[in-house]
């Protein structure tokens, strides 16, 4: 599994909230929500979601609600 602290250096009992990678979901369909959605969720001590980029504004602003960040499109 990847690391930040190990691959940003980083020192100290686990990456703190300054250090957690903020990422952003381009694309909010069903490997979006079945898959990578969930595996930020697991991985929230590192990783920070931050929106939710989507074509439809439907599968958009449903996933940006469940995880609580913006969404946007184009």
């Amino acid at each position: 599994m990847w690391d930040l602290a190990r691959a940003t250096g980083a020192t100290g009992e686990g990456a703190s909230v300054m250090d957690r990678l903020s990422v952003a979901m381009v694309g909010a369909g069903r490997r979006a929500a079945g898959a990578w959605l969930p595996a930020i969720d697991t991985m929230s001590d590192q990783l920070r979601l931050t929106a939710v980029c989507n074509t439809g504004a439907e599968r958009g602003e449903e996933q940006a609600a469940k995880h609580g960040v913006p969404w946007h499109t184009d």
